[in-house]
């Protein structure tokens, strides 16, 4: 699935609310303040692939910052890899700052605060990766140690990966290739923050155990820590001390993936058959008003005035 926005169509005075609502409803809610004076322009291409999004903004010179007050009223079960394409990006996060040249990447969690500031003569132009917290933690280690370190263009793991990162944008038929991606991203990663070889821990595998297990069973509207517990032979306490230490909840988790799964079906042509409810019912929200308040709050529109969008966009596409 393919998708885009763009300020072009907005009044001058408009542009920046609208920049800021839309990046809130594809990526996570952020401050966003621009830095030139003039007035403001932005585009983003997205692309699902699987379990990924891949997006490439390019936009005026900017600053973005997650804060704590963000976080809290959010969820934080993903990660973003940015790779910088024109410009220059200065971010920070975990007290650390990256630097960020054309063809360099790095990590960055949303379940912590971190701030991006983009510079450019221009336009800045940026690649980012969305992975799911799952995906990436069975990869490295410690990802709190890998993140805000940069990835430089002429390191090893620089000249294998960013290549990958680029082809996700435009190569067609992607998604068998998810996984050694991901890997190849990973332990480009890892080699970057002094990781490489590291193993992973017991704490770790226990958390990826209960995450591919709850993942499997989310049109269970009773999906629970206790019965997760008692699935996994650990005790909910246990659970809850797992996600608390990756700055979130099982509950969180759990809604996220959920209305993750329900946004891509929504915008599924394969699945244009099933009504809104039987797609939130295979997803666990046996209430229909339940999961309009869920996915509104999470995305800014309703399941339906999305559901509508897509159609259009599929239907301007084919004209």
């Amino acid at each position: 699935m393919t998708e885009s926005f763009s300020t072009l169509d907005v009044a001058p005075h408009e542009r920046i609310d609208f920049w800021r609502q839309m990046i809130r409803r594809h990526f996570v809610p952020l401050r966003i303040d621009p830095l030139a004076d003039r007035d403001f322009d932005g585009t983003v291409r997205l692309r699902s692939i699987g379990e990924l999004d891949v997006a490439r903004v390019r936009a005026q010179p900017m600053r973005a910052r997650r804060t704590d007050k963000h976080i809290a009223r959010s969820r934080g079960d993903e990660y973003f890899v940015g790779l910088h394409l024109h410009g220059l990006a200065e971010a920070e996060q975990d007290g650390r700052l990256a630097t960020l040249a054309p063809g360099d990447f790095a990590l960055f969690d949303s379940a912590r605060p971190y701030q991006i500031v983009f510079r450019a003569a221009g336009a800045f132009d940026h690649l980012i990766l969305r992975i799911p917290r799952e995906q990436l933690e069975r990869r490295v280690a410690h990802p709190e140690r890998a993140t805000a370190r940069t990835v430089k263009v002429g390191s090893a793991g620089g000249r294998l990966a960013a290549p990958v990162l680029r082809a996700l944008v435009s190569v067609d038929v992607a998604a068998p290739f998810v996984d050694p991606a991901l890997d190849l991203i990973a332990t480009a990663l890892s080699q970057a923050a002094g990781l490489a070889g590291t193993p992973v821990s017991q704490r770790q595998r226990t958390l990826e155990e209960i995450r591919r297990y709850t993942l499997t069973h989310l049109a269970r509207s009773d999906v629970s820590p206790a019965s997760v517990a008692q699935a996994c032979f650990v005790s909910p306490r246990q659970i809850h001390r797992l996600f608390e230490r990756q700055g979130t909840t099982f509950g969180r988790f759990v809604r996220e993936a959920r209305l993750r799964r329900i946004h891509r079906e929504l915008a599924d042509p394969a699945l244009a058959g099933l009504t809104i409810s039987e797609i939130g019912r295979r997803n666990g929200y046996r209430s229909a008003p339940v999961l309009t308040r869920a996915f509104t709050e999470r995305y800014g529109s309703g399941p339906r005035a999305f559901r509508q969008t897509q159609c259009d966009i599929s239907r301007r596409r084919s004209a």
